[in-house]
């Protein structure tokens, strides 16, 4: 790999990436993600009617463009198992057309076991070194190359991530690779907290040492970081014979213990005034000796200390040979259908946030504790606060809310309270959430007459796309205004003009500060050069280069045009294979989670603008086509920017 023309750039730029400093769309779904969705197609044991061909195809399509968009290290490392199976693609199906004319598909059972024996072999060859090696190669290439897209250099990092998840790396905890590779790409010290310490492998790419100091990490070259994370990144995370102890609120049992399988459940009263008592191991069939053997000073601490209130019930769940940092979710959804199957009462069994963590007997601290029993809230700052924004817009556009509006609101409101509340419930919940919302709103707007998915592109696909191209504007502008060109300590002192940008850009009113996304247009050209070795740089050549005419404005909408139609396939094949008992893989929900849960609410709030006007939902929401269109047209032919900034009071 050769060496990037400016270092400081790409490493400012590599590490903002791993950080997740900013996260956009990506069509694509991950090439390990597409796989395992394949696979379960393949598995699938209904037999196969014509009515499922566009969804198959649209699966294989998915898979094809998820190869095709991984870089060109990781397409190499994997392409003889790809060309494998996709080469199976032509003969799986076949087209037959009877006597009337009519075309009905088959699938090709041999074929089909054919495909599904090379699918996995491809999924066993992506948990190997060679595909992580490419794939963060292909990262850090991204980085270096001034052509590559913010969205290119994001859906490498997806692909990274994704490969790690199959050799069930940590990606998402405050220890895991995220902060490792950061803090090895910063050049400070780097360590694993002692739960996840390793030997170093028994061959290493170099000699460096798995945790180095400040000043020698500082010392090594980019190249030798670079190397230091891909040691990180194919090490296997540590296993351990894991307890897991969760606590429920509002429990009654009427044993002081009771044991199924790998789960026991205690009283409070009892297990807490057990703690730091050894002793007392009699008065226990499945003895907790990890809670017994508690120093007596842990009941002070407020984070570890152990309740005995009545009506509290904690679990023990024993998860032996396991990965430290899965150990807590795999506990919770076994303790949480454990008690969801056995029918509790409404408002009773609710299991509180938190947890204990005891690897092979050791109270792993950095890993959970009791948090407060409250409910967790927001920070409260004050631009986290835009409902009296809204109702001033409500009144200055003549809409208005009375008791029969009310009335007339209460399905849409329902509809989005629990599209909210399945957000919080997963990507699986929050898809069908989303598509039940959409097919309401076919419903008041049009009938029903077209299918829910034609509905959602014929109206708001336009209307999306401007979205998201506002929302991209806005993240990277408003974070130029907001970031220090360079935080160094013997940096330059920021030019001057850049507070007149921020003093031009946000106003602030009743304590709230407010960005203005629409006159940011006119600054990118500055902020460019202010952030040229910045990772913001990237964002903002971007976005000028949009900016630049109508023309360019039209067809960056139109990409993202053709991003929608991607992902509302993925959609309406999920949401077919959820209703009628097919297949549907966690990865492939999360995909396309975003997405549905926006354009879920993109739909009801049209529904909730109409009623509040006094509109027919029908007459509105062709209003709003029509709106969108000319608005199009005015961006492209005319460059009127303005046309992409629409106030809304929803």
């Amino acid at each position: 790999m050769q060496s990037p023309a400016d270092v400081d750039h790409w490493l400012s730029e590599m590490i903002a990436v791993l950080d997740s400093r900013f996260t956009v769309y990506v069509e694509p779904m991950t090439l390990p993600a597409a796989t395992a969705e394949l696979l379960a197609w393949l598995d699938d044991h209904r037999q196969f009617i014509s009515a499922q061909y566009d969804d198959w195809q649209s699966m294989l399509d998915d898979f094809r463009d998820a190869f095709t968009a991984a870089g060109p290290k990781l397409r190499r490392a994997v392409e003889h198992w790809y060309q494998t199976v996709e080469s199976q693609f032509v003969t799986l199906f076949t087209i037959s057309i009877d006597a009337n004319g009519t075309t009905s598909p088959s699938i090709d059972e041999q074929t089909r076991v054919t495909t599904r024996s090379a699918a996995a072999a491809l999924q066993a060859h992506l948990g190997s070194d060679q595909p992580v090696k490419a794939a963060w190669v292909d990262l850090q290439q991204a980085c270096m190359s001034l052509t590559q897209s913010v969205e290119d250099i994001e859906f490498k990092r997806k692909c990274l991530w994704a490969l790690a998840q199959t050799r069930r790396q940590d990606t998402s905890s405050r220890f895991g690779l995220r902060r490792q590779l950061v803090e090895v790409m910063r050049g400070i010290k780097t360590t694993r907290p002692p739960e996840q310490q390793h030997p170093q492998p028994a061959e290493s790419a170099i000699s460096t040492p798995d945790v180095v100091s400040p000043h020698q990490a500082d010392a090594l070259a980019w190249w030798q970081r670079a190397q230091l994370c891909e040691q990180i990144l194919l090490r296997s995370p540590r296993k351990a014979d894991c307890i897991v102890w969760l606590r429920f609120a509002s429990a009654y049992s009427y044993q002081d213990e009771v044991t199924h399988g790998q789960v026991t459940l205690y009283i409070a009263q009892r297990l807490g005034a057990s703690v730091g008592h050894p002793e007392w191991a009699h008065n226990f069939t499945v003895v907790p000796h990890e809670v017994l053997d508690l120093p007596p000073a842990t009941e002070e601490n407020d984070r570890l200390g152990w309740a005995s209130e009545p009506g509290m019930v904690y679990a023990r769940v024993f998860l032996p040979d396991i990965e430290i940092h899965l150990a807590p979710v795999q506990a919770s959804t076994l303790v949480s259908a454990l008690v969801q199957v056995s029918e509790p009462h409404p408002e009773t069994w609710s299991l509180l946030e938190g947890h204990l963590l005891f690897a092979d007997d050791h109270l792993l601290t950095s890993w959970g504790w009791w948090p407060s029993d409250l409910p967790d809230l927001p920070p409260q700052f004050p631009f986290n606060d835009a409902v009296s924004r809204r109702i001033e817009l409500m009144d200055s556009t003549s809409r208005s809310l009375d008791t029969a509006t009310v009335e007339q609101l209460a399905a849409a409101l329902a509809l989005s309270n629990a599209l909210k509340r399945a957000r919080d419930e997963g990507a699986e919940a929050t898809v069908m959430a989303a598509v039940r919302a959409i097919e309401h709103v076919n419903a008041w707007a049009v009938g029903g007459r077209s299918a829910w998915a034609n509905f959602a592109c014929t109206y708001f696909k336009k209307a999306t796309a401007r979205a998201q191209l506002v929302a991209f504007l806005g993240d990277f502008a408003q974070t130029a205004t907001t970031e220090v060109p360079d935080p160094s300590p013997d940096a330059d002192t920021p030019p001057p003009d850049l507070g007149d940008i921020h003093e031009d850009l946000w106003t602030s009113s009743a304590g709230v500060d407010y960005f203005n996304v629409k006159k940011a247009i006119a600054h990118l050209t500055r902020l460019r050069e202010i952030y040229q070795q910045h990772w913001l740089h990237r964002g903002l050549a971007e976005m000028e280069s949009v900016f630049a005419s109508g023309r360019a404005v039209a067809a960056r909408l139109d990409t993202y045009g053709r991003r929608f139609d991607a992902h509302l396939r993925r959609l309406k094949r999920i949401r077919n294979a959820t209703v009628h008992g097919g297949p549907v893989t966690p990865d492939s929900c999360e995909s396309v989670a975003t997405f549905a849960y926006h354009l879920g609410h993109f739909c009801l709030n049209q529904v909730i603008t109409a009623y509040l006007t006094g509109t027919d939902i029908a007459v509105h929401l062709d209003n709003f086509r029509e709106q969108e269109m000319e608005r199009r047209h005015k961006i492209e032919a005319d460059s009127a920017y303005d046309e992409l900034f629409v106030a809304s009071p929803i």
